[in-house]
């Protein structure tokens, strides 16, 4: 069974695609409910931070990074579309796959309002945590999304 893509990296629990630099899973969780007090729906925060680090990359990268299905992400993507975070292209010589970009305001969103909620959940959520109990909670994560895995198509 695959495991939950979290790590620990400097005293921090990190999961891949949703920004390494400030997210982790536990200030995600946190901060969707502030970052829909900005307008954006659930899974529109998390993508539009892995974007900020992955402008232009493959609309199938983002499912795989989130391990959502790709009609999640086209939902998705084309709300944001429409709210004009996100542009959608196809690049010259691969006309099966769309590339996602942020629009300037999609930019905008994710470095001036995302970030600084996620990290400012992150500080919160993470407060007087010792190392120790982070690897702690980590493992558990771990086997709870093992659990819940089981015999399911991922």
């Amino acid at each position: 069974t695959e495991e939950l893509p979290l790590t620990v990296n400097d005293g921090k629990i990190f999961c891949p695609g949703i920004g390494d630099d400030t997210a982790n899973l536990v200030a995600l969780l946190m901060a969707a409910g502030y970052v829909t007090e900005q307008g954006l729906l659930p899974g529109q925060s998390k993508i539009l931070d892995y974007l900020l680090s992955h402008d232009g990359c493959e609309q199938k990268a983002l499912g795989e990074a989130f391990h959502l299905e790709a009609a999640t992400v086209t939902g998705i993507l084309r709300r944001m579309d429409e709210a004009g975070l996100i542009e959608k292209h196809v690049k010259e010589g691969n006309r099966k796959s769309q590339y996602v970009f942020l629009t300037e305001k999609g930019r905008k969103m994710a470095a001036e309002t995302v970030r600084p909620i996620m990290k400012s959940c992150e500080e919160r959520a993470l407060d007087g945590i010792t190392e120790e109990e982070k690897a702690i909670l980590l493992k558990g994560l771990q086997k709870i999304y093992k659990n819940m895995t089981k015999g399911s198509k991922r």
